[in-house]
C-alpha cells in the first residue's frame, strides 16, 4: 500500500518571522548561557579563558542541534 505524501505547510511572513525569533533566541540563549557558566567556573577554578571558550563551543552545538529539531518541525 503506498504511503500518502506528506502535506507541505505553507510558510508565510507571520510563520518566517516566529521562525527567525526563534532563531535568535535559541542560538542567544545558548551561547551567552554557555559563556556566563564558562565564565563563572573559570572564576572558580582560575582556567580563565578556557572554560568560557569551551562554554561557547558547547552552546554553539546545542544551538545548532535545537535549529535543526525546530526546522525539521516546521518542515
Amino acid at each position: 500500500m503506498p504511503s500518502e505524501p506528506k502535506k507541505r505547510i505553507e510558510i508565510g511572513p507571520l510563520r518566517a518571522g516566529m521562525f527567525a525569533l526563534q532563531f535568535g533566541f535559541v542560538v542567544g540563549g545558548f551561547v551567552l548561557g554557555g559563556i556566563w557558566a564558562g565564565n563563572y567556573l573559570d572564576g572558580r577554578f582560575g582556567t580563565a579563558p578556557l572554560l568560557v571558550i569551551v562554554g561557547m563551543l558547547v552552546g554553539l552545538l546545542l544551538s545548532f542541534g535545537t535549529l535543526y529539531q525546530l526546522f525539521r518541525l516546521q518542515m
